[in-house]
């Protein structure tokens, strides 16, 4: 029902594709962020290359997934919920594609096309590495609100296996951690099945957290989600009849 129009989200929805170019979409916006890490990377690892590649991997060694073997295949929901593997193994995966984009660059300028034909040969590299960034940075955050929010009304728990469910779904879609096997096999099929539970888990729970927003029935307009609809003994009911149809 959300492609109804009394529902005005095509409305919202063209609006949002317009805001969105103002300082250039999306892929541009994820190309000037990888290029930001670039120039982090070349300004702290700079030197010859081999150097350069040394000092990155050991300084990389200290943040990145522990190669324990033990780790790899550990498939206990604690140890996948835990906000620490959580954030190392997202970091692991920022770290690595920066190493790489930044050989891939160096590599390919060597070419034809120079400098601007290297950038544009990487780019789908560049954009993962962006999106690994980005990603990384909004489950930390995202953890971090988690902690800190009050225990009453399962609202840390609530939000603790949302920003769960964020990452492990990233990491999940990186087949990477499986062909470094930083993770193993069975531990990707633990991820998958805890995944399942914790959607289920959040779709009881999404009403209530959509209506955390505390939007006003008047800024809202829509019947998919005002308060009379959504609190009335029968909600789809109610909603069929605030958008004007009368079944037989």
């Amino acid at each position: 029902h959300g492609y109804a129009a009394a529902n005005r989200l095509g409305g919202w929805r063209s609006d949002q594709d317009i805001f969105v170019s103002f300082e250039g979409d999306n892929t541009v916006l994820r190309m000037q962020v990888a290029g930001a890490l670039l120039k982090r990377y070349r300004e702290r690892f700079a030197g010859h290359p081999l150097a350069a590649g040394t000092a990155f991997l050991r300084a990389w060694a200290g943040g990145a997934l522990p190669a324990n073997p033990l780790l790899a295949h550990d498939t206990s929901p604690r140890h996948l919920r835990d906000p620490e593997f959580l954030k190392s193994a997202l970091r692991h995966r920022t770290r690595r594609l920066l190493f790489t984009a930044a050989a891939r660059l160096r590599k390919h300028s060597r070419g034809p096309g120079g400098a601007f034909g290297a950038w544009n040969r990487c780019a789908p590299h560049l954009l993962a590495l962006a999106n690994a960034h980005v990603e990384s940075q909004i489950f930390e955050a995202a953890s971090s609100a988690a902690s800190a929010a009050p225990e009453a009304g399962g609202v840390r728990a609530a939000l603790k296996a949302m920003a769960d469910t964020f990452a492990l779904t990233a990491i999940e879609a990186d087949v990477t951690y499986r062909n470094d096997e930083s993770v193993g096999a069975d531990k990707a099929k633990a991820i998958s099945r805890l995944l399942e539970g914790l959607r289920a888990e959040l779709a009881g729970k999404a009403l209530p957290l959509v209506a955390a927003f505390a939007i006003p029935d008047h800024i809202l307009r829509a019947p998919i989600g005002v308060t009379g609809v959504l609190d009335a003994a029968d909600p789809y009911a109610a909603y069929l009849a605030s958008t004007g149809w009368r079944g037989g």
